[in-house]
């Protein structure tokens, strides 16, 4: 009788540290999930400046940010937020993720920010398995020309005329690129010309009625 008496007490005390735990970690959460949120907002929109290039807009992007199915032609197989920006009241750009998924290392993950025509305003890699010191000179973090080969984005537009244009110098196109490191870069330029075709086939999805 004793062993029964001291294996329920036992079973008891477990149970009730385990509720008190829990009751711990929900209120730790209910305190803390706001201000993780508000955390994950400044950081998303201190991305989005960064991307505008001080692009002139009269909206809050993340207030009218949707979420999209995935969009195979932008390389993305989760749905993913897209955030268009309005002046006075129009479409003036719009800010969203692509994936070049045959990078040297892996899939290359990226924000990419268009004007209303098409031009790319900024690019921002957000992760990627580049070979340290030798592919990884596509994120624009390391050194000059790492940050340079990212700006040749800027201004750049898709059209089926200067398809050609999209491809490294090797390949017959514009982009400068580190000897011995043309995979990735290739598979970034692809995901960035395919993303700037769809935008411009299907502008008018990226941008429903802006949120008052």
């Amino acid at each position: 009788m004793s062993k029964i008496r001291t294996l329920v007490t036992t079973i008891t005390t477990m149970t009730s540290f385990g509720a008190i735990f829990t009751l711990i970690m929900s209120s730790v959460y209910y305190w803390s999930a706001p201000k993780i949120e508000l955390n994950k907002q400044q950081v998303t929109r201190s991305l989005l400046r960064d991307l505008m290039q001080g692009i002139t807009s009269d909206n809050d992007p993340i207030k009218n940010a949707y979420q999209s199915p995935p969009i195979q032609e932008l390389g993305m197989k989760n749905p993913q937020m897209i955030y268009p920006v309005f002046l006075k009241k129009k479409p003036h750009a719009v800010i969203f993720s692509i994936c070049a998924p045959d990078g040297y290392g892996g899939p290359i993950y990226a924000m990419l920010a268009v004007d209303y025509e098409g031009k790319v305003l900024g690019i921002r890699v957000l992760s990627h398995k580049e070979t340290p010191g030798l592919g990884d000179y596509i994120d624009g973090q390391h050194g000059a020309f790492s940050y340079q080969w990212l700006r040749q984005f800027r201004k750049k537009q898709f059209s089926l005329d200067s398809n050609k244009e999209w491809a490294v110098k090797k390949d017959g196109g514009v982009f400068t690129y580190m000897t011995g490191a043309t995979i990735s870069p290739r598979a970034l330029i692809k995901a960035v010309s395919k993303a700037l075709e769809y935008y411009v086939k299907h502008r008018n999805k990226f941008y429903p009625k802006e949120k008052k």
